[in-house]
């Protein structure tokens, strides 16, 4: 939309509005003058009635009655009387009232006045009431209809005039600013367009002609010497930026490569030969039947969890060439069954609730060990965050999630684990996974590697799945959450690539 049009839309709009809220309230003002006006003249119509009606009652003149109510037709057509008796039997009419006769009873049944009572009824018409009093005692009353149209007759005589009024103004005032516009904004700013398009097309010389001394011109100059000054350095700042750009992105993966290798052959070389003597002793534990059983079971989950741990080490070593996964369909309550058991004791012994919910979920795509692989950072890193009589809540059940960059919802099966120890540092949350970044290098009792929440993002990368961080829902502590896609009616992943 043009700025000339534009703007005259807008001084319309406001000047319709500022037009509008002022009639409304005019009209508002003249309503309630009218009204009152209306009450005013038929309390002294009702008054006048009731001093009649109360001399021919006082007289036992009828006819006298009739003949006030006849006069009272002829002078005022719309006006309505009805005159009762103190039992609000009927005595007396104006001509043509009958179809008004049940809503005067309906008032009088209501409430019997005490004095001259004028109100509005069913929002059509104007109704008094009055007691006729003769010698102190109540001997009936009176009762007066009158419509409410001709008030609101005036009342729409005011609001067309109103509108009329401003139509009148808002299209003066915009024709006037629209011709303002054009002559002072829109000839100016066509011309500046026109040179951005050329500028646009590679054409950098071409200067803008225009006339006067005001910001238009002021930003017309300021234009031609941006535009010579774009010239000479765009492509520079291009070639920068993208040189730039290539270079930080080769650097952080050389980086991020050297790192995984030099840490992978550390590993391997320190513990590959404790490893496996500690494995070997745990198989001619396991193996020996006169021990007791729990000695043989906890020799047993010696003996997965050092292969496990040997698991670990060869995924470390062949994490840069990122060999497929060897993964099946699974539940994931076994394995995160499995490692929650092993920490259950140290859990006790630090004086650290741990419980955990497993609701009804469907199966997974995974690989069992990696998953423990997860689920025993996730917990340990908990339980160094913790203290004693904190609580630590490991939650599996279905959910979904929505990947960053994406808009597609997928339905994951969850692992959430809520703590309630030290949480995460605002600085240090958006980078939480990144390797050797770690909250607890000043605190020799937590100290960690910083590795174990970055083994966890590339295990479920490599699932397909995702990992986020937050604090945890109480406002304290930290809440972990791991997605694993739910596999398919064929026992696929969704982002299985196989």
């Amino acid at each position: 939309m043009r700025l000339t049009v534009s703007l005259s839309l807008w001084l319309a709009l406001a000047t319709a509005s500022v037009l509008g809220i002022h009639g409304w309230f005019q009209l508002q003002q003249e309503e309630s003058d009218l009204d009152l006006v209306a009450r005013r003249e038929l309390s002294l119509l009702a008054t006048a009635i009731r001093t009649g009606v109360e001399s021919a009652v006082r007289d036992g003149q009828q006819p006298d009655i009739e003949q006030l109510l006849e006069q009272l037709e002829r002078r005022d057509p719309e006006l309505d009387v009805f005159v009762f008796d103190k039992n609000l039997a009927l005595l007396s009419s104006s001509w043509g009232s009958s179809p008004n006769l049940p809503r005067a009873n309906a008032v009088l049944r209501e409430s019997e006045p005490e004095a001259i009572h004028v109100q509005v009824v069913e929002e059509t018409d104007f109704v008094a009431s009055t007691p006729v009093r003769v010698q102190g005692a109540n001997a009936g009353f009176i009762v007066l209809m009158r419509p409410r149209a001709a008030l609101q007759t005036d009342l729409s005589e005011e609001r067309q005039g109103l509108v009329v009024s401003m139509l009148a103004v808002v299209i003066a005032l915009s024709l006037t600013l629209s011709l303002v516009v054009h002559i002072r904004l829109h000839r100016p700013l066509h011309q500046i367009m026109h040179r951005v398009r050329r500028l646009a097309q590679g054409e950098y010389s071409e200067p803008i002609v225009i006339s006067g001394k005001d910001e238009i011109v002021e930003l017309a100059r300021e234009f031609d010497l941006m535009s010579q000054a774009l010239e000479e350095s765009r492509r520079k700042i291009v070639q920068a930026a993208e040189s730039r750009d290539r270079l930080q992105a080769e650097m952080a993966e050389l980086n991020r490569l050297a790192l995984v290798g030099q840490l992978a052959a550390s590993l391997a070389h320190e513990i590959g030969s404790p490893l496996q003597v500690l494995n070997g002793r745990a198989r001619l534990l396991a193996a020996r039947q006169e021990l007791p059983s729990d000695a043989r079971r906890n020799a047993e989950i010696l003996v997965e969890q050092t292969d496990r741990i040997t698991d670990i080490v060869e995924r470390l070593l062949s994490l840069a060439r990122r060999k497929p996964l060897k993964r099946h369909v699974i539940s994931l309550v076994e394995p995160v069954g499995q490692v929650l058991e092993l920490l259950m004791p140290h859990a006790e012994r630090q004086g650290v609730e741990l419980r955990w919910t497993a609701r009804d979920t469907p199966p997974v795509l995974a690989n069992a060990g990696l998953v423990q692989q997860v689920i025993l950072n996730l917990v340990q890193n908990a339980l160094h965050a913790s203290s004693r009589g904190h609580r630590i809540e490991v939650t599996l059940q279905p959910s979904t999630y929505t990947p960053p960059a994406t808009s597609r919802q997928e339905n994951t099966v969850c692992i959430m684990v809520d703590d309630e120890g030290i949480g995460i540092e605002p600085d240090v949350l958006p980078k939480v996974f990144d390797p050797l970044v770690s909250q607890w290098r000043e605190d020799e009792r937590r100290a960690g590697t910083g590795l174990g929440l970055s083994v966890v993002k590339s295990i479920m990368t490599d699932h397909g799945g995702w990992v986020c961080a937050a604090v945890g829902p109480s406002g304290r502590g930290s809440r972990f959450i791991v997605h694993f896609p739910m596999v398919d009616a064929s026992g696929r992943a969704p982002t299985d690539d196989d």
